[in-house]
This record gives C-alpha cells, structure tokens and sequence, in this order.
C-alpha cells in the first residue's frame, strides 16, 4: 500500500512540475483578428471611451466582422473566414492627463494614455459567444502625428467571463494587444494629437488588428492525479494519527 502511494504521489508531482515547468512556452498568441475589412475605421476614441465602431451589418452581432485564427494550444480549430465572425470592444476610459514625451515646454513627439476597464466579446459566424472578458488596465501609445500608428495593450490581465472556449483558457492569463493604423484625428491630420493644459488625447479613428493570448487550464490527467496523490495523502496522515 505504502509503494501504491509513493507511486501515485511520485506521478502525480511529476505532472504537475511539468506543466509549471510548461508555463512559460504558453502565454502566446492563440487568436488572431483580422478586422478592417471595410473601408470604415474600425475603433474610436471618442468622450474619453476607447471601443469599436459599429459596422452596421445586422446579421452579426459584434460591431465589428472578422476573420478569426486561432493558434497555439487553440491551432486545432478551424478558423473563421468566410462567412465572419464578429468582435466587439467597449468601455475602455481614458485617464486624464495623458502622458507626453518630452514632457512641456518642449513639443510632444509620443503619447502614452492609459485607460481602465473595458470588455470585449468574439462571436462566430453563426453568432455563437467564443469568448468574452473583462478588461482592467491598458495602455495607448504612439507618435504625435504621423506615421499614423499606434499600439494598445492590457498592462494588467483580463477576467474570462464566458464564451464555449472558457473552459480552455486559464483563468488570470489572458492579455490582449492591437496595432493600430490609418489614425486619424477627428478634425485634424493623420495621428495622434494633444490637446488642452490638462493635457488631453483628442478624438481619434483608426483601423486595427488584433491578438489575444492567454495559457491553457492544466492538463485534465495531470489535476486528476494531483488530486488522487492529496487524497493518498490526507488518508496516509489520518491512520498515522490513529496509530
């Protein structure tokens, strides 16, 4: 019985060192969006909130068509091409003032505006939930001007909150990244502009692509284990003690 036990624990610990020792080949990218396929911007900063533009194609439900590719631990998938799916992005605010380099008096050549908060949802084409999280902290940056570009990314990580691919992500790894093109300032140029003594980033469009990453939840043989290695375990310390 004592070697049963041994056995069991030794596997057990083995599973589990190796998918902590697994970890850090994960946090990859394992979905890929496309957007942009209209000539319509694809997000917007507008009143201080960061989201998507509605597309206004009725038949899906995110704001925004997309392709969908899904790699990494999700490359077994089939990706969404034609017909789309879709994503929305909502409920990002801005932090005022926003960061400027080299600060005042000198003129601003990078921006950085953090904002809190936000969700998102990617749906498939026949507008089924794959994926929806809440968002907490996240940065925009990007030159003053041109070349109109930009990036977006979670400086914190994001909460799964539903979607049929939940049950695959780990819980606490998930980050989210966009690359930003074609900014253009609402009555102005190409870019990024500042505005104000606060100061403020002023109202933008752009188009963008998008990643998520994330680790998968731990192998279902290895949680097993584990969990039959800490009941050997708890029944070996009670007859001990009843000794």
């Amino acid at each position: 019985m004592t070697k049963s036990i041994g056995s069991s624990l030794i596997t057990a610990a083995f599973c589990i060192a190796f998918s902590w020792s697994a970890l850090p080949l994960y946090g990859g990218t394992i979905i890929k969006l496309g957007l942009g396929g209209d000539p319509l911007p694809d997000i917007e900063f507008s009143g201080g909130i960061f989201s998507t533009v509605n597309d206004g194609i009725v038949p899906t439900t995110g704001e925004q068509n997309t392709n969908v590719e899904f790699q990494d631990f999700l490359s077994g998938l089939p990706d969404i091409g034609m017909p789309p799916g879709s994503f929305t992005l909502n409920g990002l605010v801005a932090a005022v003032p926003v960061a400027v380099f080299p600060a005042p008096p000198m003129p601003p050549q990078l921006v950085i505006q953090n904002f809190t908060g936000g969700t998102f949802e990617i749906y498939n084409a026949a507008n089924i939930l794959l994926l929806s999280a809440q968002l907490f902290n996240s940065s925009l940056t990007g030159p003053v001007g041109q070349p109109a570009t930009g990036a977006l990314f979670t400086t914190s990580f994001a909460k799964v909150t539903g979607g049929t691919l939940q049950s695959l992500i780990k819980q606490g790894t998930l980050t989210l990244s966009m690359s930003l093109t074609n900014v253009l300032t609402d009555g102005g140029g190409p870019g990024f502009s500042i505005g104000g003594t606060a100061p403020f980033l002023r109202p933008f469009k752009a188009d963008t692509t998008l990643n998520i990453a994330a680790d998968p939840v731990p192998e279902p043989a290895c949680l097993a284990l584990f969990v039959v290695g800490a009941a050997f375990v708890a029944s070996s310390i009670v007859k001990r003690r009843n000794r």
